[in-house]
């Protein structure tokens, strides 16, 4: 995660976010992050915004 940072992801925060919303052999489908600022985060990170207003399913 600090590698993350160092490579300027972010702050430690939107690097948490980042490596836990990645895919693993555990999990192998990267998970959406809800953020109020999705511009914070790199092309390829599947983010939505909280202020989406879009209808709930």
């Amino acid at each position: 995660m600090a590698t993350m940072v160092r490579d300027g992801y972010g702050g430690p925060d939107v690097a948490h976010a980042i490596s836990t919303s990645l895919p693993t052999p555990v999990r192998p489908l990267q998970h959406l992050i809800l953020t109020a600022c999705p511009e914070l985060y790199p092309p390829g990170i599947s983010t939505v915004d909280i202020d989406d207003p879009r209808p709930e399913p």
